[in-house]
């Protein structure tokens, strides 16, 4: 889900609350575009 999300352009919105997604998102140095579901849903974005 991940790799599919980074061959995209443009913004994405993943949610993938397993622990094994969010350690990937840190190695190849995209935490800083992980936003917790609660963050969503208070925004509307979900």
């Amino acid at each position: 889900m991940l790799a599919f999300a980074l061959s995209q352009q443009g913004a994405w919105l993943l949610c993938a609350p397993d622990k094994a997604a969010i350690l990937s998102a840190h190695r190849l140095s995209f935490l800083d575009r992980v936003v917790a579901l609660e963050e969503m849903a208070l925004a509307g974005w979900c």
